[in-house]
């Protein structure tokens, strides 16, 4: 990975944190088709109202780094509720 891409994804956790601050960041991964491709993973409230405003936002995120880098951030969820169970 190199030092701009890896750049961007501060970036791009900082931009969501900062948005939304009861979200958690737990990890990233390369895409499973690409590798080239980033899954941005957050531990996120039991709330599906607040999990389509963080998909929202983070998809026009997403958009613009995809057209200006060409590489894909993709932001997934888990459910708080969910990942205490397991």
């Amino acid at each position: 990975m190199n030092y701009k891409k890896v750049e961007l994804i501060k970036d791009f956790i900082s931009t969501i944190e900062k948005q939304f601050p009861d979200i958690k960041f737990l990890y990233i991964l390369d895409g499973t088709e690409d590798p080239e491709d980033v899954w941005v993973h957050f531990q996120v409230p039991d709330d599906e109202e607040k999990m389509s405003e963080i998909s929202d936002f983070a998809s026009t995120l997403t958009s613009d780094l995809l057209i200006e880098y060409g590489w894909l951030f993709l932001i997934c969820q888990h459910n708080v509720k969910y990942a205490k169970a397991a």
